[in-house]
Protein backbone atom coordinates (compact mmCIF):
# COMPACT_ATOMS: atom_id res chain seq x y z
CA UNK A 1 0.00 0.00 0.00
CA UNK A 2 1.28 3.43 -0.89
CA UNK A 3 1.93 5.98 1.81
CA UNK A 4 -0.24 9.07 2.12
CA UNK A 5 2.73 11.23 1.19
CA UNK A 6 3.41 9.34 -2.05
CA UNK A 7 -0.28 9.41 -2.99
CA UNK A 8 -0.48 13.16 -2.39
CA UNK A 9 2.70 13.68 -4.36
CA UNK A 10 1.43 11.65 -7.31
CA UNK A 11 -2.16 12.94 -7.37
CA UNK A 12 -1.90 16.56 -6.24
CA UNK A 13 1.63 17.90 -6.22
CA UNK A 14 2.80 16.36 -9.51
CA UNK A 15 0.05 17.96 -11.59
CA UNK A 16 2.66 20.34 -13.01
CA UNK A 17 0.53 23.20 -11.82
CA UNK A 18 1.82 26.34 -10.22
CA UNK A 19 -0.16 27.09 -7.10
CA UNK A 20 -0.83 30.80 -6.80
CA UNK A 21 -1.16 30.60 -3.04
CA UNK A 22 -0.77 28.23 -0.14
CA UNK A 23 -4.56 28.44 0.26
CA UNK A 24 -5.10 26.98 -3.23
CA UNK A 25 -2.69 24.14 -2.50
CA UNK A 26 -4.38 23.53 0.86
CA UNK A 27 -7.78 23.37 -0.84
CA UNK A 28 -6.49 20.93 -3.47
CA UNK A 29 -4.95 18.64 -0.84
CA UNK A 30 -8.06 18.79 1.36
CA UNK A 31 -10.41 18.07 -1.54
CA UNK A 32 -8.29 15.17 -2.79
CA UNK A 33 -8.06 13.70 0.72
CA UNK A 34 -11.83 13.84 1.27
CA UNK A 35 -12.51 12.14 -2.07
CA UNK A 36 -9.82 9.49 -1.47
CA UNK A 37 -11.16 8.68 1.99
CA UNK A 38 -14.70 8.22 0.64
CA UNK A 39 -13.38 5.70 -1.89
CA UNK A 40 -11.13 3.79 0.50
CA UNK A 41 -11.79 0.11 1.17
CA UNK A 42 -13.74 -0.40 4.33
CA UNK A 43 -15.31 3.02 4.12
CA UNK A 44 -19.01 2.96 4.82
CA UNK A 45 -19.54 6.21 2.91
CA UNK A 46 -20.97 7.97 5.95
CA UNK A 47 -19.58 11.44 6.37
CA UNK A 48 -18.85 12.68 9.86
Amino acid sequence: MESLHSLLEKNVLDQRRVWESREQLHLAVTTWTKVALRRSPGSDGVEQ
